[in-house]
Formats: structure tokens, C-alpha cells, sequence
């Protein structure tokens, strides 16, 4: 299509120049080579252009894909965070909860041991 417009252009070009006065040939000769040299650049210069945008559409799908499985990632991140925290909860509910029976049973100790109650050696163990 850019080669018809082109050499329509020419066309138009060396018409000018017949109408204008004559143009000997080899000055239409030579113009044409050049806008067919210009026409051939341009479209080689059109191939590379398309395979680019194929290279980077090919690239920006393997980022969508990349991205997609990341977020997937960052999801069960997220529910293994909100397991552990959980979990962690447990565990200190489960700490407070032994530590207030130790207490506990050091202050039953300590007050046997203040009643006389408990004396080492006996039958009774402490």
C-alpha cells in the first residue's frame, strides 16, 4: 500500500517535471531508484518494527504470567502468616497459662513450707 502511494508520488513528481518542461530521462530514472531505494528502506525498517512489538507483546505476556503467579504467592504468604499468628496466639495463651500454675504452686509450696507442712525427709513428699 506505502509502495503505490510512493510511486504515485513519483508518478506525480515526474509528471510535474513534463509539465513543468522536460526532464530527461535519466533524471526520471534516478528518481525513481531513489524513491524505490526509500520504499525498500522503509519497509525493511517496518519488518523490524513489527518483529519488536511481537517481541514485546511476547515479554509482556511473560510478565503478566510472572505477576499473576506472584500474587499467588503473596496469597499463600499471607494465609501462612495469618496460620502462624494464630498458632502464636495459642502458644502464648498456652505460656500464660503454665506460668500461672507455676505460680501457683509456688505460692502453695512457699505457704506449706511457712505452715511447717512440708520438711524434707518425711513421708510426705514437697
Amino acid at each position: 500500500m506505502n509502495r503505490r502511494r510512493l510511486h504515485a508520488a513519483g508518478a506525480v513528481v515526474a509528471a510535474a517535471f513534463m509539465a513543468g518542461g522536460c526532464v530527461s530521462q535519466g533524471t526520471y530514472d534516478k528518481l525513481e531508484e531513489d524513491k524505490n531505494q526509500e520504499i525498500g528502506a522503509l519497509q525493511k525498517q517496518r519488518g523490524g518494527l513489527q518483529d519488536q512489538v511481537q517481541a514485546l507483546q511476547a515479554q509482556r505476556s511473560g510478565l503478566e504470567q510472572q505477576k499473576t503467579s506472584l500474587e499467588q504467592q503473596q496469597a499463600d504468604l499471607r494465609k501462612q502468616v495469618d496460620a502462624l499468628e494464630q498458632q502464636k496466639a495459642q502458644l502464648l495463651t498456652a505460656s500464660q497459662q503454665t506460668l500461672s500454675q507455676y505460680d501457683s504452686l509456688v505460692r502453695n509450696l512457699t505457704e506449706e513450707v511457712k505452715k511447717g507442712d512440708c520438711r524434707c525427709g518425711s513421708t510426705r513428699t514437697c
